[in-house]
């Protein structure tokens, strides 16, 4: 994500789907989240803690501190 004062991610965003421990497809509002959101108004990495039951699965949202700062 690239650095802007103006945009909160919500950091339920990064879930595509989640499941429980049958693979049946489960509603993403009973995931938890360890933060909400993230500003994006500088640039840092936040390491992001989801979980549902006994399940947890982790992602980065990293915030760029220029456009084409990570990119090839």
């Amino acid at each position: 994500m690239v650095n802007n004062p103006y945009y909160i991610f919500p950091t339920k965003d990064a879930i595509n789907f989640a499941t429980d421990s049958t693979g049946t497809v489960v509603n993403p509002n009973k995931v938890k989240a360890s933060q909400d959101e993230v500003l994006s108004n500088s640039a840092s990495e936040h390491k992001i803690t989801f979980t549902y039951g006994k399940a947890h699965a982790h992602t980065v949202v990293e915030v760029r501190g220029m456009l084409k700062k990570g990119l090839a």
